[in-house]
């Protein structure tokens, strides 16, 4: 279970730092596998601004950015489509290393020497989305940590959690766990209930051995898109890439309270009618792109077939 240490201080109206949560959780008896600092991952990558661009003398769909990072002045040779002047962004110098690893050197490219790199969210690990690089706050300050400006400066814990306790799989579960040994209130945050919808979709399941309960709510007028910044940067802290605003919040609530959600495109259900039944003969395309053979599993169908794979992956 990895755990973000801002959400559990918001939770418990705290500012309890990463040395004093572990001696606690180790004293409750989880197994601590490791406490990532999110800024060490950052390292010498900082808020640039793009004073200058110009098109490269040598290459079509190729840029110069002269990127001030607050103390000089840097050529960058980037091939981004949203690439501006007065941009802030993510402006990892020489010498700095990518989350996956990746050394970003002195390079030259088509005869331009270029000094340091213009960050996507992908090249950083925050999402998937490499169409173009970040586009950083105006109000953020050039030189500034990129992490600090971002608002990655939390820590993440992950600790082991034994299959006797999936109470404590989720941010508010853990809060309660600290608040006790803390002898602090802990105080879940209040949910509201939703409307019944003129549309609705039909739940039944077919063996309550196998799923006592499956419950599902249509909620209509959405619009797919990015997720706001303070969701993104959570998931980004507990280790989930972010997807788009319909995706993430269902992971955000499994990080928050432990209910797993999954949500349907309304539309594609055929039937108007979710089962939850097991597999027979049949395959599903997973969202990792795999098909995968459903016989004898648990599985979330519509009238036609199978649309996700009880408690493991949608399709």
């Amino acid at each position: 279970m990895k755990i973000s240490l801002q959400w559990i201080n918001e939770i418990l109206k705290s500012s309890f730092t990463g040395d004093d949560i572990v001696p606690v959780l180790e004293m409750l008896g989880f197994e601590i596998a490791a406490v990532d600092v999110q800024t060490a991952r950052f390292e010498n990558i900082v808020v640039g601004e793009v004073s200058a661009v110009q098109k490269h003398p040598r290459a079509d769909r190729l840029s110069l950015a002269t990127v001030w990072d607050g103390a000089a002045s840097y050529t960058v040779v980037c091939g981004a489509p949203n690439l501006r002047e007065k941009m802030k962004v993510a402006f990892a110098r020489t010498g700095a290393r990518l989350p996956d690893h990746t050394l970003i050197k002195k390079a030259t490219i088509r005869g331009v020497d270029s000094f340091g790199m213009l960050c996507s969210e992908k090249e950083l690990s925050l999402s998937d989305d490499a169409a173009g690089i970040m586009h950083l706050p105006d109000a953020a300050v050039p030189g500034e940590d990129f992490a600090r400006a971002y608002g990655l400066n939390d820590t993440m814990i992950e600790f082991e959690v034994t299959p006797n306790r999936p109470d404590v799989l989720s941010h508010i579960g853990i809060a309660r766990e600290i608040a006790a040994a803390k002898r602090i209130p802990c105080i879940a945050p209040k949910i509201k209930s939703l409307k019944s919808m003129a549309r609705e979709i039909s739940v039944t399941i077919h063996d309550d051995t196998a799923c006592a309960r499956y419950i599902g709510h249509v909620v209509n007028d959405i619009r797919v898109g990015p997720s706001p910044h303070a969701i993104r940067q959570r998931l980004a802290t507990c280790g989930i890439r972010t997807i788009n605003n319909v995706v993430d919040i269902t992971n955000y609530v499994l990080l928050e309270t432990g209910q797993p959600l999954h949500a349907f495109d309304c539309d594609r259900i055929q039937g108007q009618c979710i089962q939850v039944r097991f597999g027979r003969n049949e395959h599903i395309r997973a969202l990792d792109g795999k098909e995968y053979p459903v016989d004898g599993l648990l599985v979330i169908a519509d009238a036609e077939k199978p649309v996700a794979i009880a408690g493991v992956m949608g399709g």
